[in-house]
């Protein structure tokens, strides 16, 4: 019982001397611009991600591929613009975005990988953009025929 009651205290010793100092990133609120976040301000400001292309049809390919596609997008608003997630539709499909807030006027990119293992048939799968624009979400589409081999 006493080794039980030694462990537990180192642990909590451990614990308590990781947790010390100011590990936590945090944000400041001035390049949000969003009327449901931190400044409240009106949307004529808020930043605006438009897509080249918020589609993409990869064509036919065979069951095992792994495809890739990079979204193209701008920001066209008045303030940087803030992804802060990508999530999308099915465990198949994986979404890569910047993590650092993209310029008034500047350009970035949502790389969507697509894994055909298992799947067959039509295939459509969407990533939703979260971020700080004005609706907050956007979705992106990918599309493929996947034949067996």
């Amino acid at each position: 019982m006493k080794k039980n009651h030694s462990f537990i205290v180192t642990l909590l010793i451990i614990f308590a001397l990781s947790s010390c100092g100011n590990h936590e990133k945090t944000l400041s609120t001035d390049i949000v611009d969003n009327p449901k976040s931190a400044n409240s301000s009106n949307s004529e400001n808020a930043p605006k991600i438009e897509f080249e292309n918020s589609e993409h049809d990869f064509g036919n390919t065979m069951q095992g591929e792994r495809l890739s596609y990079a979204f193209k997008f701008t920001n066209v608003g008045k303030k940087d613009l803030i992804i802060s997630q990508a999530s999308a539709s099915c465990g198949c499909t994986v979404a890569d975005f910047p993590q650092d807030p993209i310029a008034p006027g500047k350009t970035g990119y949502i790389t969507v990988v697509f894994d055909t293992k298992g799947l067959k048939g039509y295939q459509s799968k969407s990533v939703t953009v979260f971020a700080n624009t004005i609706p907050n979400q956007i979705s992106i589409r990918i599309t493929a025929m996947v034949e067996i081999t």
